[in-house]
């Protein structure tokens, strides 16, 4: 892997296409949807690969407050950049020529496509039960080769120590490549790093991904996409559930972004 981009040397010229930026200290991968895909299938046959985060601006809100969430963003695996505000401004802090956006709907679809003539073996853990039924039927009928080993729903309740054992067998024994892992952000980025660590697989954590592609939340229309304003189109269809999401976390995630622009400007 390439040296990580470092700001040493300011009167240097500026670095292009690095492969590897930060923003407020979390090292963060700089790749477009299709290279993210490539990466997560060549992570998946590595020993011990360790994770995916997708990291948006309330992650890292979240992160700024919290030094265990923050070492789990920075650990083994990778982040990617999952929002677009976070995706424009690593563009224009490294003179990228394309955006490192990785939503996780699209890195999930994207991945299953290009894995299934590749054999590769998933395991959906997360959401309800509906949504699971509605989403390999979906996945079944768009990517008719893609192996789904299992979907399986998780107790709401905090897994017992047993339960976690069991669940890591499981995923063991089916020889999963890929465990894809949608329990809300900060859960399913703490679980997903233990989770890899005690099965040695590739544990990618996707959000909302399996609504998504279920077609159980609706995505926003292409103008709003456009615009970059998908969160506002979110925020409109789930007011009670987001809105401290976006309010606070985002104006967490602004002051953090000026700190880092004036920390670590743009090159």
């Amino acid at each position: 892997m390439p040296p990580r981009a470092t700001t040493d040397n300011r009167a240097s010229a500026p670095l292009r296409n690095p492969s590897i930026g930060q923003f407020d200290g979390v090292p963060i991968r700089l790749l477009a949807l299709e290279p993210a895909a490539t990466e997560v299938l060549s992570l998946c046959r590595q020993d011990n690969p360790g994770s995916v985060r997708l990291v948006n601006a309330y992650s890292l809100a979240l992160a700024s407050k919290d030094a265990k969430y923050r070492g789990v963003l920075s650990g083994r695996g990778m982040s990617l950049a999952d929002g677009r505000p976070l995706a424009s401004y690593l563009r224009r802090k490294y003179q990228l020529d394309r955006l490192p956006h990785s939503p996780g709907p699209s890195l999930f679809e994207e991945t299953i496509r290009c894995g299934a003539p590749l054999g590769i073996r998933h395991y959906l853990l997360g959401s309800t039960d509906d949504v699971l039924h509605k989403l390999t039927s979906n996945l079944q009928r768009r990517y008719p080769e893609a192996t789904i080993v299992a979907a399986e729903s998780p107790p709401f309740h905090p897994l017992e120590t047993a339960e976690k054992a069991a669940l890591a067998k499981r995923i063991t024994d089916l020889r999963a490549d890929i465990v894809w892992v949608a329990l809300g952000t900060p859960k399913q980025d703490f679980f997903s790093t233990w989770l890899a660590e005690r099965t040695g697989t590739l544990c990618v954590a996707v959000g909302a991904a399996f609504s998504f592609s279920a077609g159980t939340i609706p995505t926003a229309p292409p103008l709003l996409r456009r615009l970059h304003l998908e969160w506002a189109f979110r925020l409109a269809s789930e007011p009670r559930r987001l809105w401290r999401r976006y309010a606070i976390g985002n104006a967490r995630f602004l002051v953090r972004l000026f700190r880092d622009a004036w920390v670590d400007p743009v090159r």
